[in-house]
């Protein structure tokens, strides 16, 4: 039963000395999570410990034990919450030695007493990001985006984060990871990056254009000429209206290593059915240049849509 009992010392007979200690028996501490259990090889990823009968014995008494050998320090917030950082597993020089893949993890709460938590926690590589598809999408968020990069395996939370704004990744079979980008108020170019356990992110240290997402205004189309074309299609169709970028950060610059390409989208406005996708050409910032398609009756009503990202 947890609770103190006195605690005292005979060395003859019944002869106790230290009758005002005590010594106090505590519940085994159960552990039921422990998040995140996966991280890079360079360690230091903050474990948060769930259970119950986290007792505090004091400062720098509790720790984690690594795959029963390396013991890191452990901070106990109360009885069900405690946390500590994962070792690295690398050498002076940046190499896993050893090849060490995975730890178990045991805690104590005094120092002495070693307790299992039956997890084990996986190391991985540290992810680099080398492009990211598409390149800018709208201010309400909701694009897909696909990121390639080295390293995505081995992940237990795949997270990409949008300057500060985290949203849950998701690996493809192609070794790709596909986030949708969350809803933000201003325009403008963000940092990616990803993480692979929603803690440590990919260093943004060298982003360059092609892991910059950048957030446009919705484009407003205010008239179209001209209103009907022939069935075959081909002719001009000039639409005319504002937020018509040329790159991707303003609407004045002619930065070709940033101009934006531009689609239009065609639509069966009886049957909802998208009729055609076209490259579109930019004359202006309140112009832009696309072909209709060819339909099979003259009675046939199109709507035209236009995107910078062509999604």
């Amino acid at each position: 039963q947890a609770g103190y009992v006195n605690f005292g010392l005979a060395i003859i007979g019944d002869d106790y000395s230290g009758g005002n200690i005590q010594y106090l028996y505590v519940e085994k501490p159960i552990v039921t999570r422990i998040s995140p259990l996966c991280g890079p090889t360079s360690g230091y990823t903050q474990l948060a410990i769930e259970g119950k009968n986290f007792i505090y014995f004091g400062k720098s008494v509790a720790s984690c034990i690594f795959g029963g050998v390396v013991s890191m320090p452990a901070v106990i917030m109360n009885e069900t919450l405690m946390y500590c950082d994962t070792p690295s597993v690398l050498d002076k020089f940046g190499n896993n030695v050893n090849n060490i893949q995975n730890y178990t993890i045991d805690i104590t709460l005094n120092g002495v007493d070693r307790y299992s938590t039956n997890k084990t926690f996986i190391y991985y590589t540290q992810p680099s990001l080398q492009s990211i598809s598409p390149l800018l999408g709208p201010l309400v968020g909701g694009t897909n985006v696909t990121v390639q990069g080295n390293n995505f395996n081995n992940g237990c939370q795949i997270t990409c984060r949008f300057a500060t704004m985290e949203v849950p990744g998701n690996l493809t079979e192609n070794g790709t990871i596909i986030c949708r980008t969350p809803a933000v108020t201003c325009p403008g170019e963000t940092i990616v990056q990803v993480s692979l356990n929603g803690q440590q992110y990919t260093s943004n240290q060298y982003a360059q254009d092609s892991t910059l997402f950048t957030y446009y205004e919705d484009p407003i189309i205010a008239y179209t000429n001209p209103n009907a074309f022939p069935m075959t299609g081909g002719s001009d169709l000039n639409i005319y209206g504002s937020g018509f970028l040329f790159s991707r950060n303003t609407t004045t610059n002619k930065d070709e290593t940033k101009r934006i390409a531009y689609k239009c989208r065609f639509k069966d406005e009886k049957t909802g059915k998208i009729i055609a996708i076209s490259n579109a050409t930019q004359e202006s910032p309140h112009k832009i240049v696309c072909k209709p398609p060819a339909v099979n009756d003259t009675t046939d009503q199109i709507s035209v849509q236009i995107s910078p990202d062509g999604i």
